[in-house]
């Protein structure tokens, strides 16, 4: 229904307003067509309208949303979106994270990270911390430990749940002792083991 709105409008030469487009689009992903959504979006550009990150990152929720959606068809959409301009922001790039994790890729999650941080923009510890459970999930213990680090070199303080990630990859190489070393060096740090962290450790 949506494309013939649109081709009706080329037909009759009318140039709709961006914001006709925005309604459009968060209307098509409230029902969960992002599928018309992302035509829209290519039918935009064609027609020289700017790309509007919002636009994009609401199509890009939606995706994530979605629970008969692969993994590689979300990659493909975010790789098209990259193409067409589009500078995603941290929430964006969590989002996706969390999806791809959801469906056991790590390491197109980790990928996803670094696209942040080659994008200039600084991951935030919710971001590491989902990247270390996908990480830990495919039992890659050596990038586990560097991820880690790179969280400390970059200032991000853990909070419970980064630790409590970090501690099962530990715990899954039956490193107890540097297990239990973590559990002593977070509550030093103010940061306090809970239910989870010593189930974890049994």
């Amino acid at each position: 229904m949506v494309p013939n709105i649109l081709l009706k409008s080329q037909h009759m030469k009318i140039r709709l307003e961006e914001s006709t487009f925005r309604v459009l689009i968060e209307a098509l992903c409230r029902i969960k067509r992002v599928d018309y959504a992302i035509k829209i979006v290519n039918c935009m550009i064609e027609d020289g309208y700017s790309l509007d990150d919002k636009i994009c990152s609401l199509i890009i929720l939606s995706l994530c949303e979605q629970n008969d959606l692969t993994s590689a068809e979300a990659l493909f959409v975010w790789g098209n979106m990259r193409k067409l301009g589009f500078c995603p922001g941290v929430m964006d790039c969590t989002n996706m994270i969390r999806f791809l994790v959801k469906e056991g890729k790590g390491k197109d999650a980790l990928e996803i990270l670094n696209q942040l941080k080659e994008d200039g923009i600084k991951p935030d510890i919710v971001c590491y911390t989902i990247v270390l459970s996908g990480i830990v999930k495919e039992g890659d213990y050596v990038k586990l430990d560097e991820l880690f680090d790179e969280i400390l070199v970059l200032g991000l303080i853990p909070d419970v749940y980064t630790y409590n990630v970090y501690i099962n990859g530990l715990c899954k190489q039956h490193n107890f002792d540097e297990a239990m070393k973590i559990v002593v060096s977070m509550e030093k740090l103010g940061c306090k083991a809970n239910v989870v962290t010593y189930n974890t450790l049994l």
